[in-house]
Formats: structure tokens, sequence, C-alpha cells
């Protein structure tokens, strides 16, 4: 079954964008591959070449038997989309890892080919999705980093003023990404049964952003009143929330849509048979925020990624880093040192000294990094470059916290493009 299921991978069917949601929704598939045809559904897969099951009752049973490998009764669901009962960012970052290494023949049509996917998960996501990123952990959701060099989606139907196709999400890009730059959008579960350990990385909100689909059209807030529930007094914890201390003394919080799970706070939980709603397009982001200018330091390779990293410099000194989008912004990577860069201030952050960083963060073994004292605050920037009043994504980093508080900052209306 694994062979086939590798072969099946490799194959032209498996590379395109529009088969991802064919090969994830169909509840019943013949698979016709490699000379043999292939029965796979929600409860078992037969497969042609597959090794019978010996069976007690000699080799005649053996040949009525066909091997399948069966989905216990509590796994069966209605369609190859399993949706939890609570928006899980960490089944969310692996679906469009997955989905944004396949090829388009247009790529204006990335969000389209996705759209199934993301008004199903609407269903649990709160707020559901604006331009592939979605709204209920916006802030988070920004912080995607490519796993190798991207290639910017430049539309090809359509006029460029017209395709959504932003540099500011994932969807302007084709390419390979780190499903680990996510992991902040998580840290409200307290160990993922998929990770196993607890994500102390934390994403705090610093400005406040809006979209809209035109320059000139209405725009409209990207966050949601409410949303996410302060811990509290368990009196006060919404509709079927529940606070229980374990047997360590920590304090969890546990749903009964699926009290297997244990919470670090409450997270807004949609009702069920809550319908979906249609992923919202926009081209642009609007916020009041701070930028400053750093120059550019050292290039090397990243250890948690095969792109490039540049540190980001202060008065020489080593003041955070930035993981490049695509290799044509260091093919002359000797002249880019001492380059002064704009950089602009989209959230903070902090972590602990936790085995985990070195999987998301480029400067982890860094020896100026802060987070060797115990705790690594920063502030999470883009560098930016502008063209006729839109400033568009170049790359994306931290600052630590100390250089970026000290640092001359002015105040602009940032539009992101």
């Amino acid at each position: 079954m694994l062979d086939h299921a590798r072969d099946l991978m490799r194959s032209t069917w498996y590379s395109r964008g529009w088969t991802f949601q064919e090969h994830l929704f169909s509840t019943r598939k013949l698979v016709f591959h490699n000379n043999t045809v292939n029965w796979e559904c929600l409860c078992a897969a037969w497969h042609e070449a597959q090794n019978l099951v010996p069976s007690s009752d000699g080799p005649e049973r053996e040949q009525e038997q066909p091997a399948t490998f069966t989905v216990p009764t509590a796994q069966k669901y209605r369609s190859g989309l399993y949706l939890s009962p609570w928006p899980n960012m960490y089944r969310f970052s692996r679906l469009v890892c997955m989905y944004n290494r396949r090829t388009l023949t247009f790529p204006e049509d990335v969000l389209d080919a996705l759209s199934g996917s993301l008004s199903a998960l609407s269903c649990t996501f709160q707020g559901g999705f604006i331009s592939g990123l979605p709204r209920f952990c916006f802030d988070a959701a920004l912080l995607w980093q490519p796993w190798n060099e991207l290639e910017r989606r430049v539309s090809q139907r359509v006029d460029s003023s017209e395709a959504v196709l932003p540099s500011w999400s994932w969807a302007g890009w084709a390419g390979t990404l780190n499903s680990e730059s996510w992991r902040s959008a998580s840290a409200y579960v307290k160990e993922h049964a998929d990770v196993g350990e607890r994500c102390m990385w934390r994403t705090r909100s610093t400005v406040e952003w809006r979209h809209s689909e035109t320059l000139d059209s209405k725009q409209e807030l990207v966050s949601l009143p409410g949303l996410v529930v302060p811990e509290g007094d368990p009196a006060e914890l919404p509709g079927g929330w529940t606070m229980h201390v374990t047997e360590t003394g920590e304090k969890v919080y546990r749903h009964a849509g699926d009290p297997n799970q244990d919470f670090v706070s409450p997270v807004p939980i949609t009702p069920p048979h809550t319908a979906p709603s249609a992923p919202l397009r926009s081209r642009f982001l609007h916020a009041r925020t701070r930028r400053a200018y750093f120059k550019l330091g050292r290039s090397y390779s990243s250890t948690t990624s095969v792109c490039t990293v540049t540190e980001v410099t202060e008065s020489g000194r080593w003041a955070g880093v930035l993981r490049l989008n695509y290799a044509a912004y260091h093919d002359h990577r000797s002249s880019h040192r001492g380059k002064r860069v704009e950089l602009v201030e989209i959230s903070a952050g902090s972590t602990t000294n936790q085995a985990m960083g070195e999987e998301s963060f480029d400067e982890w073994n860094s020896p100026e990094c802060p987070r060797h004292t115990g705790v690594y605050e920063f502030y999470n920037v883009l560098w930016v470059e502008w063209e006729e009043g839109v400033a568009y994504r170049k790359a994306l980093g931290r600052v630590e916290k100390s250089v970026w508080e000290r640092k001359e900052k002015e105040e602009i209306d940032l539009v992101l493009g």
C-alpha cells in the first residue's frame, strides 16, 4: 500500500493543483495506475498487487479475501478532509504546504483551486479566510515562511490589477512552504497529538489590520471582536468549556466537542453544523504601523530550511534576521551586505529556550540570539519595497525587542499589495 501511495505521489496527476481537492474530497476512488486498478474509500483500501492476508481457513479462503486496510469506526467521516471541532492550524498548515507545491497552468487560479477546502475549514475557523489566511489568528498567519526559494505568481489570463495574488499571502508565491513557521498560530493547544511538545512561541498583535479588494474599495477590519476568550473564572467560560487541573497542578481547558484535547486557553468554537462560508478575496492590507531602516549583514544557508538567511545589523551589531523569499533577491549576495533596507512592524512575539525552536528560528544557534538567556522577545518585521504607493513583501524576519524599541522609527500608513 505504501509503495502504491508513493508511486501515486510521483505521478503527473498528483502534481496538478486542480486535482488536490478531487483527491481530498472524493469518498470513493478507483485509481488506474501502474497497470493496476485500485479501490480506496474512507473505510478500506483494496489493491490488486497487494499481498493477501493469511487466513486460518486455508488457501482457498485466503484467495477469496483480498487484503484490506480498515479505519476504526471512530475515525470514519464523510470526506477525506477530517475536521476537528476546533480550528486546527496544524492540519491547515500541512494542507497548504502540500497544495502550494503543485502546479497550475494559470497561476491566478491558486485560490479558486483551494476554495472548496477553505470553505469546508471555515466551519471550524471562525471568521473564515482572507486570501488564504485564517482570520481568527491573522497576525500569526502572516508569519508564513518559505522552505525553498519561491517563485512570485504572475497572472496570465487576467490583468494583474484584477488577479488576487498578494505578496503578503502564501497564495502569491509558488513553491514549498515551511509549516513550522505557523507554530505560534497553534499555541492555544497544550500538546497536539501530532506534535507532542507544547509550543511556547507566542505572537502578539501590535497593529490593527484592515483589508480591501481594491485600493479604493471599502476597508474592513480583519480582527473579530471578542474572538479569543481570555482565561478567567471557570463560571464565566463559554458554553461547552470546562477547566481542569492536571496531576502536576497545571490548569487546562477542555471542550465537550473534543474532551480528550487539552488547551492552554479557550478558543472560538463554532456551533455544530455551521454552514461553510466562501473565502474572502482581498488584494490589499492596510495598517497604521512603524518603520525603521537597518543594514543587511552576512548571508548564510538556513538550518531550518533550504533558503538563504540574511542578518540585520544596527551600528555594525547583530539585530535580527530575514529569510528571503526567492533567489533573485540574493543573486549578488556580496553586494547586498551593507545595503540599507526598510523594515515595517507587523506584530510582536516571544519564545522560550525550548528544543523545537531550532525548527522555526533561523537565528536559534547564533551566539547573539537572546534565547540563550531563557526568553527571546522580538518584533516581526517585513522587508518591503514600494511601487506607486503600495508596499510589497520581499522577506519576513525578526528584530530583537530592545534593538527595535530604541531604534528611531517613523509612523506610517502601510498599504501591502
